[in-house]
């Protein structure tokens, strides 16, 4: 509730543009809050991305993962995520159950979020099927399907142009052969 509330405040100043640009700079606070609270957060972060590294754009879109823990995580998303980002994206989805983190950098992170309360009672059995799939994404990214193989160019061409006119060029090319037999006897 109350990490809605600030993302209601935020709103009213955050401009996205703006927040990517502070991000990147030099990673203000309430700029990364802009992105994460933001619906629209993750997307400018990523269109931002482009060819460079950008290490502080992949930390605001896993926060804006995190923050969005109870839906299944987008595998585009997933996969701009650098390694450290992805471990610090799998603790938080413990840490959001109650899990202390046993990274002192992630903990220096989740402390700066109201949903973050570890709990001495933690078992990863308060972990919800949601969760269980979001951590089973970042482990096992979705696979891209193979594309399709190429056809041979006969079968193309005759698929393009149709099997008479391939069958024409079959005979007339066979006639040919014809003709050069008779010619050399």
């Amino acid at each position: 509730m109350i990490s809605l509330l600030i993302g209601v405040a935020l709103g009213a100043d955050c401009v996205l543009d703006e927040a990517v640009a502070k991000v990147r700079e030099g990673g203000e606070r309430d700029a990364y809050l802009c992105l994460v609270y933001d619906g629209g957060g993750a997307a400018a972060a990523a269109a931002a991305i482009g060819e460079g590294d950008e290490p502080r754009l992949r930390r605001a879109i896993a926060l804006w993962l995190l923050d969005r823990y109870d839906i299944p995580f987008d595998p585009a998303l997933v996969a701009l995520l650098n390694p450290a980002d992805v471990r610090l994206l799998a603790d938080g989805i413990k840490a959001r159950r109650g899990r202390k983190s046993p990274v002192p950098e992630h903990e220096a992170v989740f402390s700066q979020f109201d949903w973050y309360k570890p709990l001495d009672t933690y078992t990863d059995g308060r972990l919800r099927p949601v969760d269980r799939a979001n951590l089973d994404a970042l482990v096992r990214p979705p696979v891209e399907p193979a594309p399709a193989p190429a056809e041979p160019a006969p079968l193309a061409f005759a698929k393009k142009y149709g099997v008479a006119f391939l069958v024409g060029g079959v005979i007339l090319a066979a006639l040919a052969a014809v003709g050069l037999r008779a010619r050399k006897a």
